[in-house]
């Protein structure tokens, strides 16, 4: 940060980071988080609007200021691209996760089915018919949680996706 006589300390307050995670990324043992990155895009068009023209000094500081936005438009557009690539996968794995709890189900419903071929009230048919209701409870119970944990996910991702989007239109 020599380029533009920041500490460490600075440039954490700049970003709304640590000062370690400041130092970690100068020192290129960790990448910014997004919303630093899009701090220092804000950052930056501020810069931008509120500089003086002045003599040729400008003119270098404007072009890398305006490759950094670029880059990080770049990188913005890599994460929201990846983001979705996340959805798809999401809703894949939701896809399967169903198919497959509508199958478990399905098979223990055809163990119901067994029931009358066993004695009625006999030990095996009362041992098979407890078991069988153990497992769909069961079953059951992680069915929703899972369900639950997968649309927060969801949710998560596609709050990301609407973020990056909205910015990189309205900064384009």
């Amino acid at each position: 940060m020599e380029d533009y006589n920041l500490s460490h300390s600075e440039l954490a307050t700049l970003l709304n980071i640590s000062r370690s995670m400041a130092s970690m990324v100068v020192s290129g043992r960790r990448s910014l988080p997004i919303d630093a990155e899009i701090r220092i895009f804000e950052l930056i068009h501020l810069m931008k609007g509120n500089a003086a023209p002045t003599a040729r000094k400008t003119i270098p500081v404007q072009n890398r200021f305006d490759q950094e936005i670029q880059q990080l438009k770049k990188r913005l557009h890599r994460q929201y691209v990846n983001t979705t690539l996340k959805l798809i996968k999401m809703d894949e794995t939701i896809r399967s996760y169903e198919e497959t709890y509508q199958h478990a189900s399905s098979i223990l419903m055809n163990i119901e089915a067994l029931s009358p071929v066993l004695a009625p009230g006999s030990a095996e048919a009362c041992m098979l018919e407890a078991k069988r209701k153990d497992k769909l409870n069961k079953m059951n119970r992680s069915n929703e949680a899972v369900r639950l944990e997968l649309r927060i996910k969801k949710e998560l991702l596609l709050a990301e996706a609407n973020v990056i989007s909205q910015y990189l239109a309205t900064n384009a």
